[in-house]
Parts: C-alpha cells; structure tokens; sequence
C-alpha cells in the first residue's frame, strides 16, 4: 500500500502549494465577477469576500500573471520561494511575461 511521506517539510510544503494555488483560484474568480458586472466595486466585493478593498485591488493584479506560471504553480514546478505570501508581497507586476518570469526566477 502507497503511503505519503510523513516528514514535515513535505506538509509545509504542500500547504504553501495549496496557499498559493488558492490565492490564484480567488484572484481570478474576482476578476471574472468584475468582467460579469462591471457596475461592481472593489469596496462591495470587498464587503462580501470580508477583506479590505486594497487586497481586492491585489488579488486582481495576481489574475495577469503570465498563464505558464500560473499552470506551473498548480503543476508544482516553481520554485520553493514562490509561496502565497511571495506573491502577495508586491502585486505591481510588469506587464509583460517574461518580466514576471524573470522576477519569479521562472525562467
């Protein structure tokens, strides 16, 4: 019978996969319900996701990162230092991709 590994850096790990996997789920969940209905606010969703405005306004700059990123961080292949808080750390990405990816260190 298979059984997971029981060390502990494997589940921090693995919890900071998930983190960040949830953070990019939530980002782009927003940004779909702003492109719905435009005559939406940052402060009304804001109220519903129980946040403050500014978080929104960061969660939607996470929904541009470049897709190979994003499809190698729900496939495991970034970076150990590439966590949710990373991400969130400054949100005021460049527009283009392979700026993002060498500011990731995705390259």
């Amino acid at each position: 019978m298979f059984s997971r590994p029981r060390k502990a850096f494997a589940t921090v790990w693995k919890g900071r996969r998930r983190a960040a996997e949830r953070l990019l789920v939530r980002a782009h969940a927003i940004r779909a319900r702003l492109l719905q209905d435009p005559s939406l606010t940052l402060r009304e969703i804001a109220a519903e996701e129980g946040v403050v405005s500014s978080y929104v306004s960061r969660l939607i700059r996470l929904s541009f990162l470049a897709p190979d990123m994003v499809t190698a961080i729900f496939n495991g292949r970034h970076p150990a230092q590439l966590t949710a808080n990373r991400l969130m750390e400054d949100t005021r990405l460049p527009l283009e991709w392979k700026a993002q990816r060498e500011l990731f260190c995705l390259l």
